[in-house]
C-alpha cells in the first residue's frame, strides 16, 4: 500500500518542479496541479479539512459557519511537513517532458525522491496513530 501512495506523490512532485520551473518563466500553471496529497491524507484515513466551515473571525458572526467545537478539523501541519520536502527536494531537481511522461533530469534520482516521500508517508502513518489515540 506505501508504495502505492508514494507513487500518487512522486507524480504530483515532478508535476510540481514541472510547474515551478515553467513558473520561473512566467508560464503560470498552477491552478491546473493534480493534489494527490489529499488523497494520500484520506486513504490513510485523517478527517477532511473543514476549516472553512468555521467562523474564526472572533466578534463579526457569520451565521452561516460554525462556532469552533470538537469537530474541527485542519491538515495544515501534514501540507506544511509536505511543503518543506517538497521545496527541498525541487532544489536539486529538473523534470522534463518525455514520451513516457514526467522524468526526474538531474539533481537527486528517484531513488532519492521515492525515500523521502516513503519517510514523509511513514511520519504520516504515526500521525493518524497519534491523532486516533486522542
Amino acid at each position: 500500500m506505501k508504495e502505492h501512495l508514494v507513487n500518487l506523490l512522486l507524480e504530483e512532485y515532478k508535476q510540481h518542479c514541472l510547474f515551478d520551473e515553467l513558473q520561473s518563466k512566467r508560464i503560470g500553471l498552477m491552478d491546473i496541479c493534480v493534489n494527490n496529497l489529499d488523497i494520500v491524507i484520506d486513504i490513510i484515513g485523517f478527517p477532511r479539512d473543514n476549516t472553512t466551515d468555521y467562523d474564526f473571525t472572533g466578534g463579526m458572526k457569520d451565521e452561516k459557519k460554525k462556532t469552533v467545537d470538537d469537530d474541527l478539523f485542519c491538515r495544515d501541519w501534514l501540507m506544511d511537513k509536505h511543503y518543506e520536502m517538497f521545496s527541498t527536494l525541487s532544489n536539486q531537481q529538473k523534470v522534463c517532458v518525455t514520451d513516457k511522461g514526467l522524468q526526474i533530469a538531474s539533481g537527486a534520482d528517484n531513488d532519492t525522491v521515492r525515500t523521502k516521500l516513503l519517510e514523509y508517508i511513514e511520519w504520516l502513518y504515526l500521525e493518524y496513530e497519534q491523532f486516533k489515540s486522542r
